[in-house]
């Protein structure tokens, strides 16, 4: 429990360019999610606008992680063991996925939420943003990493 701190200040400094107020700066090479999160961003008046900016971002990285996926099953559908292999490989991230964010949702609940104060833990309203900055990244990640198997660097 002592490393909560520390693990939250970590994900604050690295997830620094979602929480940025200044102007958004977009390139050519910057995805057009992170552009539309990025505009989201600094447009949000308070927490909630700044979770549904986050929302909306993992949906669109979920979309793409769909994509990424669907083409990973058509490039291994010939070799039987690479596309089974592959499949598990996602049933069990999916379970991370599902089981991670329970455990956020467990950890970082509000007594408004139904529980009792007595056994909640309680954090600062930015919280809800950081919790969904991981779900963020935790997506982008698997996305990453399919797309990597994918097109290998050469």
């Amino acid at each position: 429990m002592r490393a909560l701190p520390i693990l939250f200040a970590a994900l604050l400094f690295t997830a620094t360019p979602a929480f940025a107020q200044s102007e958004p700066e977009t390139s050519q090479s910057e995805n057009p999610i992170d552009q539309a999160l990025s505009a989201c961003l600094y447009k949000a008046i308070g927490e909630p606008d700044m979770v549904l900016c986050l929302i909306t971002a993992r949906r669109a990285w979920e979309k793409e992680l769909d994509q990424v996926y669907a083409a990973m099953r058509q490039k291994v559908k010939a070799d039987p063991e690479s596309l089974a292999n592959l499949e598990k490989s996602q049933e069990l991230w999916l379970a991370y996925k599902a089981s991670d964010a329970d455990y956020r949702t467990h950890e970082f609940a509000f007594p408004s939420s139904g529980g009792n104060r007595n056994d909640q833990r309680i954090y600062g309203s930015m919280i809800r943003v950081i919790e969904q900055q991981v779900a963020v990244d935790t997506v982008r990640q698997r996305l990453e990493l399919l797309q990597t198997y994918l097109d290998p660097p050469t």
